[in-house]
Formats: structure tokens, C-alpha cells, sequence
């Protein structure tokens, strides 16, 4: 119960932004993205990474309810 109502430390929406920004360019050039980001991404990931970044948006704005 007090887990739940404490307050947000973090402003959702720039968490938001970020992960938009991060989506597009995993998306646009997933080669130069894995090598900014961390090399140890695999090319095999990039149909998929920018889709997971998507979930993990849609679940933040959600506040992490069903």
C-alpha cells in the first residue's frame, strides 16, 4: 500500500520522449544505433528491437496497468 502511493520520481513524459527518440533511431539505422548504444547488439535484433522499445513505451503510459 505504500509502494502505491508514493509519487512518481521521474517526469513520464520526458521518459517518453526519450524512448520515441531511442525507437526512431534503432528503427531508421540499427547498425550505427547498436554501435552508439552497445556494440553487443546483435543485427538479428533490429526487425524487432524498435518494437519492443514500442511495448515498453505503450506500458509506461499506462502506468503499468492492463
Amino acid at each position: 500500500y505504500l509502494i502505491n502511493e508514493q509519487p512518481t520520481v521521474y517526469d513520464v513524459d520526458k521518459v517518453v520522449e526519450q524512448l520515441e527518440d531511442e525507437k526512431e533511431f534503432s528503427f531508421a539505422d540499427f547498425e550505427r544505433y547498436a554501435e552508439e548504444v552497445d556494440p553487443r547488439l546483435d543485427s538479428e535484433c533490429d526487425d524487432f528491437f524498435h518494437k519492443g522499445l514500442g511495448r515498453a513505451i505503450k506500458v509506461l503510459k499506462e502506468g503499468g496497468k492492463e
